[in-house]
Order: structure tokens, then C-alpha cells, then sequence
């Protein structure tokens, strides 16, 4: 009988099953088309071109999932002499198949020629697809079955969807109102656990799937499957709003290495003299960079700070200010924002297991004015992360294409104007968290100053988890990273410059998350006008001489 209702779902659907198929292939052939390399006007259009297309797939493949369930309802009494003879486990079977093979057979075969053409082997083109078809599945059609199940028409699955939606949008605006310190469902590092398409959001959607599903099936409970449906969706946007610290400490329970951040210490330093960084750019915010010493730092490291919390208090216990030390969106803090200067973090050990830093500060302008001459006691509270080489890869800087194991197909591109490389790796399934680029000429040793980036995402596992088949391992946001070897203003000067640069690789070094914890950094007294930015030198663009 499964497969007698297959066939017959197909008879019906295959138009629909062709569409959502083309859908697919055009939006495989869109991601193939760009070029992680090109910054022109051309490849921006085939980005946009490319997010249509994928959002058009989500929404083709939760249409055609509505439209298989419906073609036998469960809900009312309309089908009654159509389905009550057949069995309800068949009848779930058939959809099901009917789902894996019309719905993600078209997806997975786009899937697997989209990084087959774009130069990656078989196996690991057949583990990126079968990777982003399971979680499509789990994430998208699995839960849009369950909805299709408890409703009778298009109308009650449309206004489903959107209920869902409004519940979410209420949620999400309603706990940023009462919700005011940091929660999980901030960026970061532990976003995965609980944001949208996080692992408990996730999960509870998933279950709540997994028990509406066979209720309807088998026992056409269709009122209670609706009240599980609702509670499911209350649970997980409540969840989202969970506080940062029992979010972080589920974080450091999954940590690769807990004892390796053991003996990681923060300490204000004032010997580490003022910061050159940057002032901030907008007249309602003031930067501060305050000198901290991090050691117990081992070699081959980097820290990372995923969040900062910071109370200032006055001489008579009073709290005078407390919040993020930098952003309530730690993505700004990392790349800056419009209004934000930028961070400097991550810290790399640079002798005996020590670095120095800078921890920026945001303050409002005005709360800035009324502490700055005042003697205050300053207390942090960090949320930090240990990273380790993983892997070292080199590639040539001028017109460089290697195959490696971390980074997957890297190539480089000299700039047009002629002052900075251009790196782009591409890879099948998840990259690396953090990693560091040095330019180096391997003829006389120099190097430049080694740049750090840090797109850190911590799922527990080594797996492509995104909406998308490949990543670009520079980050969400850009599909390339930059390395200069001349300034055009003559600020710095660089250890290997243009003269050297037909000569020079680039050495990336691939780092993983291994130990999370949390520090807590008191400053017993500190004016916070003495650590306002210094005016900018001009230094040379030079590394210490060291083996990779």
C-alpha cells in the first residue's frame, strides 16, 4: 500500500516535483557561478541571485511538503472513506517516502554536482550533501510536515506558519524589553545552542515533530496535537532568552580540553602603557582601552573573548554603570560596526606563555563625562575561549591555488591596486573557527604582522551545519579576506613589501576551540580618563622570527 500511495502522490505532484527541482538547480548553478575572489558589481548580483534562490528552495520545499501530506487529510471528515480503510502507519510511510525521494532526492543530487563542478572530490561532495540534506530535513521539512498534519487547508497552514511567525517576532521583541543582560541568543560562539536554528531551538521543534507526526497518523488527535505544536513553539523561543551564564557553562561542559584553560589568568597591567586604538566614530559613545596582561597562555594559542561584563563602582559601593563591556552584539565588537572602533582581541602569547592587550570599553558619552575624574573600581567579568593550531597550510601570494586539508581550495589574487593580496578558501562542511594569516618571504625569513580572524561558531561537532552547501572560510559576511604589503599613505612600513611580494606565500594556521571558562579581572581603583586612545605611530608592519 506505501508504495501504491507514492505512486500516486507522484501522478499528482510531478509538475510541482519538476519546479521545486529547477528551483534547486538554480540555485546550485548561482553558488557555483561566484567567485569567492571577485568584488565587482557582477558577483554581488549573483549573491543576491543566489540567497533568492535558496529562499525560494526553503519555501518550494515546504509548499511541496504541504502539498504531499494534503493530498490525504487528516484533520476533519471530508477523506474519512478515502483514508479510514488504510492504515495510518502506511499512510505516514508513504508520505515520508514520498518526501526523501521527490522533495530532497532533487535537492541532494544538486548538492553533490554543486561542489563536484566546484573541484572537490566525490566523497567529500557526497558528506557536504548528505550533511546539509539531513539537516534541511530535520530543521525545515520535518517540522513543515507536522504543521501540514494537524491543518485541513492551505488557508489553516498558511495562517499556521504565520502564527508561528507572530508568536516568534512577539517573543523575540518582549524578551529584548524585559530580558536587558546578555542572553544566548546573542551572536557568538554559543549562539548555536540556543538562536535561531540553535541546538535546543532545534530540538524541541524536531521532537515536538517527531511526537505530532505518528499522533495524527495513528491516532488522528488532532487537538492535542495542535496544543503540543503551540507549546513547542512557546518552549523554544523561551529557551532562545536563556541567560548567558547557564548558556556558557553548557558550553564549557562540551569543552575538547577543560584543564587546558586552567592556568589562563587576566590581570590589569598599567605598565602595558595607553592603546593607539581606535577612537569611536559617533559623538553618543566613548572608547576606553584599559592595559590587561594575559598568561598562562601555551604556545601555538590564541584567546578568544566571547562576551565581557563590567560593573563600575564608586568608592561608596554604588553601582554607577554596569553592562557589555563593548556591544550588546559581540559580532559588532569583533568587526567594528559604524560606530564602534575595533577590538583587540583575540590575544596570541608572544614569550613565556604571556600577551598583552587592550580591552575596549563603550561607555555613553554621557556616563563616560560623569566617571572620567572620579576614582572608581572597575570589575570584569570575562567569558573566554582557548583556541589551538589545529593545522598550518602555506599558499603562494601572487596567483596561488592549493587543495588543503583545513582550509579546503585556497587561492589568492593580487589587488588592482596593487597594495594588498586577496585570499579566499573554500570548503566543503564547517571551517575553522579562528585563523591567522602572516605574509612571509621564504628567501630572507621576514615576515609581516600575523592578522587574526575569528568567526568563532562552537558546535560540539565537526559538521556543515549552515544553510549552505560551502563555506567561506573568511566569514559570514565577506568572501575574502585582504593582506596588505604596502600602504598607500606611507604610514607603515612592511617587512615584506611589493618588491618581495612575487616571492611570498602566505602561511594560514588553522585553530580550534579547546577549553571555555570564565575569569573574573577587579581593578580596586582607576580613573577612567587615563585610558582614553593615544595618538597612532608609525611602526613597521613586522612579526617576530619564529617557526610556524
Amino acid at each position: 500500500m506505501i508504495w501504491h500511495i507514492f505512486r500516486k502522490d507522484w501522478k499528482l505532484l510531478w509538475p510541482f516535483v519538476t519546479l521545486v527541482a529547477a528551483m534547486q538547480c538554480v540555485n546550485a548553478v548561482a553558488w557555483l557561478r561566484i567567485d569567492p575572489l571577485d568584488s565587482r558589481i557582477g558577483p554581488n548580483e549573483l549573491i543576491t541571485l543566489a540567497l533568492t534562490a535558496t529562499f525560494l528552495m526553503f519555501i518550494g520545499v515546504a509548499v511541496l511538503t504541504f502539498m504531499a501530506v494534503h493530498q490525504d487529510r487528516i484533520p476533519g471528515d471530508r477523506q474519512d472513506w478515502l483514508i479510514r480503510p488504510i492504515s495510518g502507519r502506511d499512510l505516514m510511510s508513504a508520505k515520508l517516502l514520498f518526501i526523501v525521494i521527490a522533495v530532497h532526492g532533487p535537492m541532494f543530487l544538486a548538492n553533490l554536482g554543486e561542489a563536484v563542478f566546484t573541484g572537490f572530490t566525490f566523497w567529500d561532495s557526497l558528506s557536504a550533501a548528505l550533511w546539509r540534506g539531513g539537516y534541511v530535513l530535520l530543521a525545515l521539512t520535518l517540522p513543515m510536515f507536522a504543521i501540514a498534519a494537524i491543518t485541513s487547508t492551505l488557508v489553516e497552514f498558511v495562517a499556521g506558519a504565520l502564527a508561528i511567525g507572530l508568536v516568534f517576532l512577539a517573543v523575540f521583541f518582549g524578551g529584548a524589553v524585559f530580558f536587558a543582560g546578555p542572553t544566548g541568543l546573542q551572536i557568538g560562539g554559543i549562539g548555536w545552542i540556543t538562536g535561531m536554528w540553535g541546538g535546543l531551538w532545534l530540538a524541541i521543534m524536531l521532537a515536538a515533530a517527531i511526537v505530532i507526526v505518528p499522533l495524527q497518523y495513528l491516532r488522528r488527535a488532532t487537538v492535542r496535537a495542535r496544543c503540543i505544536a503551540l507549546g513547542a513553539v512557546l518552549l523554544a523561543e523561551t529557551v532562545a532568552f536563556l541567560p548567558w551564564a547557564p548558556a556558557y557553562s553548557i558550553q564549557q561542559t562540551l569543552s575538547a580540553d577543560r584543564a587546558a584553560g586552567q592556568k589562563v589568568a587576566v590581570a590589569f597591567d598599567p605598565g602595558v602603557g595607553r592603546s593607539a586604538g581606535e577612537a569611536s566614530r559617533s559623538s553618543e559613545i566613548h572608547a576606553l582601552w584599559l592595559p590587561v596582561r594575559v598568561s598562562g597562555l601555551g604556545p601555538d594559542t590564541l584567546l578568544y573573548r566571547d562576551l565581557t561584563a563590567i560593573r563600575i563602582i564608586g568608592s561608596d559601593g554604588e553601582i554607577l554603570s554596569h553592562g557589555l563591556a563593548v556591544s550588546d552584539d559581540p559580532q559588532q565588537r569583533v568587526g567594528g560596526g559604524f560606530n564602534l572602533p575595533r577590538d583587540d582581541f583575540p590575544v596570541r602569547p608572544a614569550a613565556a606563555g604571556n600577551a598583552t592587550a587592550h580591552q575596549l570599553i563603550i561607555l555613553p558619552t554621557t556616563v563616560y563625562e560623569r566617571l572620567r575624574s572620579q576614582p572608581v573600581r572597575v570589575e570584569l567579568d570575562y567569558s573566554l575561549t582557548l583556541f589551538r593550531a589545529d593545522a598550518t597550510d602555506r599558499i603562494k601570494a601572487l596567483n596561488g591555488d592549493v587543495q588543503t586539508a583545513a582550509f579546503g581550495r585556497c587561492r589568492t589574487r593580487i589587488e588592482e591596486d596593487g597594495g594588498q593580496i586577496r585570499l579566499a578558501c573554500l570548503k566543503t562542511g564547517s571551517g575553522p573557527g579562528c585563523t591567522t594569516l602572516t605574509l612571509e618571504n621564504p628567501l630572507n625569513g621576514l615576515r609581516n604582522t600575523t592578522i587574526d580572524h575569528c568567526y568563532a561558531e562552537y558546535w560540539p561537532f565537526a559538521a556543515h551545519v549552515s544553510h549552505y552547501l560551502l563555506t567561506f572560510i573568511e566569514g559570514k559576511t565577506s568572501r575574502y579576506q585582504e593582506v596588505r604589503f604596502r600602504d598607500p599613505e606611507g604610514l607603515v612600513k612592511y617587512a615584506v613589501d611589493s618588491t618581495q611580494v612575487a616571492n611570498a606565500q602566505v602561511i594560514l594556521k588553522a585553530y580550534r576551540p579547546v577549553a571555555h571558562f570564565t575569569r573574573q579581572l577587579v581593578i580596586p581603583a582607576i580613573r577612567l580618563g587615563d585610558w582614553e586612545a593615544a595618538a597612532p605611530k608609525i611602526a613597521a608592519n613586522t612579526t617576530p622570527q619564529h617557526n610556524p
